[in-house]
């Protein structure tokens, strides 16, 4: 019985273990739903490096980088941006795909910004054949 037990325990373990979702984005956005400009906006992958500037993002505008798919690794992503007048800020985002979402679509990152400045961040995927 323990024997049966052990197995069955290693079988949880390989499947929880080899179980890795690939999900790839191909887009960063800013989206400014604030009436005020965004100045110096940068999205950077901490992991990899790679930064992505938007440069100033009008009031009520979007800043679209498209990229190649690139994996989603496991890692933070920081945005550093300046509202208005206000001095620069920098706040980290650590990604969180919802399960519905199909691996075999890339995904767009969005980082919005809303009037009263407050930054949230999710994941947008597009429906194919749309």
């Amino acid at each position: 019985m323990n024997k049966l037990a052990l197995v069955l325990l290693g079988l949880a373990c390989t499947t929880t273990v080899a179980y890795a979702q690939n999900y790839s984005f191909n887009r960063v956005m800013v989206v400014n739903n604030s009436d005020q400009l965004l100045r110096d906006v940068s999205v950077r992958d901490v992991r990899t490096g790679r930064v992505h500037d938007c440069d100033d993002v009008g009031p009520l505008g979007v800043c679209t980088r498209n990229l190649g798919n690139r994996r989603l690794g496991d890692g933070d992503f920081e945005i550093t941006l300046a509202q208005g007048d206000a001095a620069a800020r920098t706040e980290s985002f650590t990604p969180s795909v919802p399960a519905y979402y199909y691996t075999g679509l890339p995904l767009q990152m969005i980082f919005d910004i809303s009037d009263n400045g407050e930054l949230s961040f999710y994941f947008k995927q597009e429906t194919p054949f749309r």
